[in-house]
C-alpha cells in the first residue's frame, strides 16, 4: 500500500482512528475505487485520501490501516449520511470562528456587451463609485484574518479598473496580503492592463466566456459600438494572458445547437494556442439549469467534453479535498459579494435580493444568512451516492433542485473518476522523478 495523498489536516486533528472490532465491515459508500493497469485506486470522498495497492491481496494486508481510516464501516447500524452531516456542523462551527478571506467584487452593473443569456438583464447599470471602493477595503481590513483572494465581477468588471486599483492600493497600505481572479469577457485588456493585472491586481486567473466561431461569438455578444474585430481581440489577448503566465480559463457555452460550431471553435483555439499548462477550456450547459436534459443534448454535451478531455484542455479536474464546511461561497463563513452600491451578499446571481447587510455597517441579517445554509432533505438516493459529502444541495441555489438528475450524478462522478487518473498519473510521474534523482 502506498499513500498518493494524506486525509485533510482538519480530520487529522479530529477524527479518531476507528477501532478494529471483531464485527463484519463493509467498503464505505462514500469510497470510490478504481482498477488500473498495475493495481487499485481507493479514494476517501470524506476524509480526501487517496492509497494505492498493488493488489486485492494489499487491500486485505491492510485492511485494520482501512478501518482505522474509516474506508470501511461496519456493515449493521451506521448511517453513513448522518455521520458525514455531523461532521460537516462540527467543520461548520470551527470555521465560523475564522474571518472572511475571499470576496467577490462587482466593480460595475454596466457591460460592454449585450448577451441575450445574461441574467443580470434589466439591473440598473451602476458602477462602484471611489468613495465605496475605500469602504470596500477598510471592511476587508476589519475582516480578514488571512490572504485575501478578491474576484473582479461584474457586468463587465474592466469598465470600472479605476476602483480595483484602488482596493488593491489601500489592501497594500494596510498590509493585507491579496491575490485575484477575474471574470470578464476579455475584450478591455491591453498590456498596460495586463501589467497592471499582474503588478497591482496580483491577478492569477482569468475567466473568458466564447459562444462559437468568430459570427456566431459576435452575435451572441451583442457589443456596444461593435467594430466586428473583438472575437481576434479577445483571441489576441487570451494570448497575451497566457504569455504573461496567468491561467486562463476558457468557457464554451453550449446549447441544443451550437455544438458543431464549437468543435469548429476549438480547432481554431487549439491552432493558436495549442497546449498550455496555463490554459483550461471547458464546455457549460446553458438555460436548463433543472438538469432534465434530453438525450440529443446529452450527447452533444459528451460529444464536446470527450473532444475536450482527449486534447487534455479540462483541468479542472483537481481531485477534490474531500468534505469542507462548505460547497461554493453562498454558503461559506469565508466568502462575501459586495456590489457596487456597498450591499454584501453570498451570490453572485442575487444582486439586490437576499441581501445580508452592508459595508457600512456590522449588522447582518441572520435570517437571510440563515436561509442561505439551509439545504435540501436528504434522498433515497444519497444514501448510496459517492458524492454525497461534497455535494451542494442549498434551497436557495438557482442550479440546485430537491433532486439530482441522473445526468448530474453521471457527469460528476465521471469528473471525479478522471480527477482521482489524473491525481494518481502526477504521483507517478513524481514518484518517477525522484526515483532518478535517487539513482
Amino acid at each position: 500500500m502506498e499513500v498518493i495523498r494524506q486525509e485533510q489536516i482538519w480530520f487529522r486533528d479530529h477524527l479518531v482512528r476507528q477501532p478494529k472490532q471483531n464485527i463484519k465491515y463493509r467498503l464505505s459508500h462514500f469510497v470510490v475505487k478504481q482498477v488500473t493497469d498495475d493495481g487499485i485506486l481507493l479514494y476517501n470522498n470524506v476524509t480526501g485520501c487517496l492509497l494505492f495497492f498493488k493488489s486485492e491481496k494489499d487491500i486485505k494486508e491492510n485492511f485494520i490501516f482501512l478501518v482505522e481510516y474509516w474506508f470501511y464501516l461496519p456493515v449493521d447500524s451506521f448511517n453513513e449520511c448522518d455521520w458525514v452531516d455531523f461532521l460537516r456542523t462540527k467543520r461548520i462551527d470551527d470555521a465560523s470562528h475564522q474571518g472572511i478571506n475571499s470576496y467577490v467584487i462587482m466593480t460595475t452593473l454596466d457591460c460592454n456587451a449585450r448577451c441575450f443569456y445574461c441574467y443580470e438583464k434589466g439591473t440598473p447599470r451602476i458602477s462602484m463609485t471611489e468613495k465605496n471602493a475605500l469602504v470596500t477595503s477598510e471592511y476587508i481590513q476589519r475582516h480578514s484574518t488571512n490572504k485575501v483572494k478578491l474576484t473582479w465581477f461584474g457586468g463587465e468588471p474592466l469598465l470600472n479598473t479605476v476602483v480595483m486599483d484602488l482596493i488593491c492600493q489601500k489592501l497594500n497600505d494596510f498590509g493585507i496580503s491579496y491575490f485575484s481572479h477575474i471574470i470578464t469577457n476579455g475584450l478591455l485588456f491591453t498590456r498596460n492592463i495586463v501589467n497592471k493585472a499582474i503588478n497591482v491586481w496580483k491577478l492569477k486567473r482569468v475567466q473568458i466566456t466564447l459562444d462559437g466561431t468568430e459570427q456566431v461569438y459576435l452575435r451572441a455578444k451583442a457589443y456596444v459600438n461593435s467594430q466586428g474585430s473583438e472575437f481576434q481581440i479577445v483571441l489576441d489577448n487570451i494570448e497575451a494572458l497566457l504569455n504573461s503566465k496567468i491561467a486562463v480559463n476558457i468557457r464554451l457555452n453550449q446549447d441544443a445547437y451550437n455544438t458543431e460550431d464549437l468543435l469548429e471553435l476549438l480547432a481554431i483555439l487549439h491552432n493558436r494556442l495549442g497546449t498550455n499548462p496555463y490554459l483550461t477550456i471547458y464546455n457549460h450547459l446553458l438555460f436548463n439549469f433543472e438538469g432534465d436534459y434530453t438525450q440529443e443534448q446529452i450527447g452533444c454535451y459528451y460529444k464536446l467534453k470527450n473532444k475536450l478531455t482527449v486534447l487534455e484542455y479540462i483541468k479542472g479536474y483537481k481531485l477534490p479535498n474531500g468534505m469542507t464546511d462548505h460547497q461554493c461561497m453562498a454558503d461559506s463563513s469565508h466568502s462575501l459579494v459586495i456590489t457596487p452600491s456597498g450591499i454584501i451578499g453570498k451570490c453572485e446571481h442575487f444582486t439586490e435580493e437576499k441581501m445580508i447587510g452592508s459595508i457600512f455597517t456590522e449588522d447582518i441579517d441572520s435570517s437571510v444568512l440563515k436561509m442561505w445554509n439551509e439545504r435540501y432533505d436528504k434522498q433515497k438516493e444519497c444514501n448510496l451516492c459517492p458524492l454525497y459529502p461534497t455535494c451542494i444541495r442549498i434551497k436557495m441555489c438557482p442550479n440546485q433542485k430537491k433532486h439530482c438528475s441522473d445526468f448530474y450524478r453521471k457527469d460528476r462522478m465521471e469528473s471525479l473518476n478522471i480527477a482521482i487518473k489524473y491525481c494518481y498519473k502526477e504521483w507517478k510521474i513524481h514518484k518517477a522523478e525522484l526515483t532518478g534523482l535517487e539513482n
